[in-house]
C-alpha cells in the first residue's frame, strides 16, 4: 500500500493503519523474520567480540605477572587482587592450584591440600649464591627459601683489626740501686766471710733502658646492630 512506512534505522514496514487489513499479517512477518536475523547477526557480533576480550585478558594476563612471582607493595591497604602477603602462611590447594603447583610443600604446608607462601618478614631478598662465595656461607643450603644472616653481631678477637698499646716508663739513664746487707750475712763477692755489722751496697750500673708497662682493660664484648638502612614494605606473591 502506498500509505506505508518503514522504520528509519532497520527499514520494517509500519502498515498503514486501517489500509492494509490484508497484507497486515505478511508485512510483520517480513518484519519479524528481518528482526530475527539482525539479532542473529547482533549475537555472532557479541560472541566474536568475547572470544577476542577472553584472547586479550589471557595475553595480558600472560604478559603480566605470572603466579608465584612478588612484588612490594608501601601500604596494608588495597592489595592487588590475587595476591597473598608473605608471612608463611598456609592456603588450599583446591582454591589455588596453579600456585600450588609453584610452591608445591617447600613453604609449608603438605603441597596436597594445602601449601604455603613464603615468610619474608623482616628479610632482605638476596639471590641465591650459585657458587660465587659471595655470601660466605652465611645463608644456606643454597635454594630459594633458605634463610641467613644475623640482625646483632659480636666481634671476635680475630675480628678486630691488628693494633697495640704501647707505652713506655720515663728514661732514667745509667743508674744503681742501694741495697742493705744485714749483719750475720755473707759478704758480697763469694768469699763467704761473716759480716758483724750491717752496711751499704750497690748493684752495678745498668745502663739507659726502659721498663714495659701494660694498659688496663677496656670494652665490654657487646654487641652491635647488623641492620642496613632500610624501608620497610609489605612483600606480596601472586597466587590466584
Amino acid at each position: 500500500m502506498s500509505g506505508d512506512t518503514t522504520t528509519p534505522i532497520m527499514g520494517l514496514v509500519k502498515p498503514q493503519v486501517g489500509g492494509s487489513r490484508s497484507t497486515w499479517g505478511g508485512k510483520w512477518n517480513s518484519n519479524a523474520d528481518g528482526i530475527d536475523a539482525y539479532c542473529n547477526s547482533l549475537a555472532l557480533q557479541i560472541q566474536t567480540l568475547d572470544q577476542q576480550v577472553a584472547q586479550l585478558q589471557a595475553a595480558v594476563a600472560a604478559a603480566g605477572a605470572p603466579i608465584g612471582s612478588v612484588i612490594a607493595w608501601p601500604t596494608e591497604r588495597l592489595y592487588p587482587p590475587g595476591y597473598a602477603i608473605c608471612d608463611g602462611g598456609l592456603w588450599p590447594v583446591a582454591s589455588y592450584p596453579t600456585a600450588a603447583a609453584v610452591l608445591g610443600n617447600q613453604y609449608g604446608g603438605d603441597g596436597v591440600t594445602t601449601f604455603g607462601v613464603p615468610d619474608y618478614r623482616g628479610c632482605a631478598l638476596v639471590h641465591c649464591d650459585e657458587g660465587t662465595g659471595r655470601l660466605g656461607g652465611q645463608v644456606g643450603p643454597d635454594y630459594p627459601g633458605a634463610m641467613g644472616g644475623v640482625a646483632v653481631v659480636t666481634l671476635a678477637e680475630s675480628q678486630v683489626p691488628p693494633h697495640y698499646h704501647g707505652g713506655y716508663t720515663d728514661e732514667q739513664g745509667s743508674h744503681q740501686h742501694e741495697f742493705d746487707i744485714l749483719a750475720g750475712g755473707a759478704t758480697p763477692g763469694g768469699t763467704n766471710a761473716f759480716i758483724s755489722t750491717t752496711y751499704q751496697d750497690y748493684t752495678a750500673a745498668a745502663g739507659e733502658h726502659y721498663h714495659n708497662i701494660y694498659t688496663d682493660w677496656q670494652g665490654g664484648g657487646g654487641a652491635h646492630t647488623n641492620v642496613q638502612p632500610s624501608v620497610l614494605v609489605l612483600w606480596l606473591i601472586r597466587i590466584a
